[in-house]
């Protein structure tokens, strides 16, 4: 199985996390690429819901040497964040969020997905599978692709739904299991075919169309994504990779 990894967002906690992306998704699937696209700097300067942050410290020619040692990228983009004032939002646990920081996370998941395209026009090279996640996401077991899209493919079923599908991980389990608005964690680990994942990033050029305030709160920003998901006929599978037992966030020292 060939995979393509898009790693997106701000670079954090990546060195603790990097060694475990390796042992439980790289080294398992030894023909695959990463594709990058983080910030200039090493984590977010807007408000968000929790208080943790590594500070605005720049993304540095270490920092760099880092990310093509433990990553071995096939490609990789580094931009300038140019938050707007465009309002926070307000979650019923009293926390607050950037609307400007949402709109951030979705372009860095776009930005790595254009470059995976564009590394396959300019080599011919495509992929089965692509996964989507995070540099501060720690893996504690192995991600079994084969697995999770053998659910949804013949002769499991009639015909084939990855064609369709986004698999997601999630946790920790909320109290309503199938309610995809209070399902924490789908928007940091998820993957799909190709043409499932472009399809689904998109979202960064059509984020205009939603009432964020409706749509996003109170349930958090992965809200956003599930809604798109389903508006543009691609149905949200949440698979057996639940955190904190299969996977982590990794976050900085609260400053």
């Amino acid at each position: 199985m060939r995979i393509a990894v898009q790693l997106f967002g701000h670079l954090r906690t990546f060195r603790q996390c990097a060694v475990t992306l390796r042992r439980h998704l790289l080294d398992a699937y030894p023909d695959h690429d990463v594709f990058l696209h983080t910030w200039d700097q090493v984590d977010h300067a807007t408000t968000t819901h929790h208080a943790f942050s590594a500070g605005t410290s720049p993304v540095d020619a270490d920092i760099r040497a880092a990310i093509d040692e433990l990553y071995r990228p096939a490609a990789v983009r580094i931009d300038r964040q140019e938050p707007q004032d465009e309002g926070e939002l307000a979650f019923a646990s009293g926390t607050r969020m950037a609307v400007t920081g949402i709109r951030h996370m979705l372009l860095s998941m776009w930005r790595a997905n254009q470059l995976r395209e564009a590394h396959t026009s300019a080599t011919g090279r495509r992929y089965d599978v692509v996964v989507a996640t995070r540099p501060d996401i720690a893996l504690h077991r192995t991600l079994d692709l084969g697995a999770y899209l053998a659910y949804a493919s013949p002769p499991s079923v009639p015909e084939d739904e990855t064609v369709c599908t986004r698999f997601c991980a999630f946790g920790p389990l909320p109290l309503v299991v199938n309610d995809l608005r209070g399902t924490p964690a789908t928007d940091v680990l998820f993957f799909g075919r190709p043409d499932v994942m472009t399809r689904t990033l998109r979202l960064a050029e059509e984020m205009d169309r939603y009432d964020l305030p409706s749509v996003v709160a109170p349930r958090r920003p992965r809200n956003l994504l599930n809604t798109w998901c389903q508006d543009i006929g691609i149905t949200t599978a949440l698979v057996d990779f639940i955190r904190p037992k299969d996977f982590e966030i990794i976050r900085p020292p609260a400053r």
